[in-house]
């Protein structure tokens, strides 16, 4: 599969078009498949392991802009009780493109408000997937503006829920939503600069 990607690279596709145009495709019938009991758990795990190697060799040569001392710093997890990290690593992968530094946030709640409560992050990025996590998110979200040290912070969502429901970013109590991983660092740097205006 590396090698597959790697002719899209050199014949000039983008990371952006190669994340977007393929991966991402790739990801989201992988689900539908797993969605309509066509491939099993362990398929599933083999096929998305596979996209995030070719990811992260994507992002290994991807340049990394920005001086360490001035960046922006971005906390991105899935919602608590989710488990689909693909789309994290993915909009991970862009946000340090853009310049930004980047942790990636495991567990749940409480580890998501220790690491806001310890660092102070410009932005919190959260992904949910289905409906039966709104109540968990707006919790999550809650006690991540409770903890962060930076009261500023601003919190963006993003993932197949608010795809189909971009109503529910209010509800939830974030900031703004993120329509895939390539656009997100734009909007989260226009939305930080307004943030520290206010």
């Amino acid at each position: 599969m590396q090698a597959y990607v790697h002719g899209f690279e050199k014949a000039g596709y983008s990371m952006d078009a190669i994340c977007l145009g393929l991966l991402t495709p790739a990801a989201q019938r992988l689900g539908q498949l797993w969605k309509e009991d066509r491939c099993s758990f362990l398929d599933v795990t083999v096929g998305l392991g596979k996209l995030q190697q070719v990811l992260s060799g994507i992002g290994m040569r991807s340049p990394d802009n920005g001086p360490q001392g001035t960046r922006r710093r971005a906390l991105l997890a899935t919602s608590s009780g989710e488990d689909h990290t693909f789309g994290v690593q993915m909009a991970a992968e862009f946000f340090r493109r853009d310049g930004w530094a980047v942790v990636r946030g495991s567990g749940g709640r409480s580890e998501l408000a220790a690491a806001c409560r310890r660092y102070s992050f410009d932005l919190v990025g959260l992904s949910a997937g289905t409906e039966q996590t709104i109540d968990i998110l707006t919790r999550d979200i809650r006690a991540i503006r409770k903890a962060s040290c930076n009261r500023f912070v601003v919190v963006m969502v993003g993932g197949a829920l608010f795809d189909r429901h971009p109503e529910l970013v209010p509800m939830v109590g974030a900031d703004a939503m993120a329509r895939n991983g390539c656009d997100a660092p734009g909007r989260a740097r226009q939305l930080v600069a307004l943030a520290a205006e206010a």
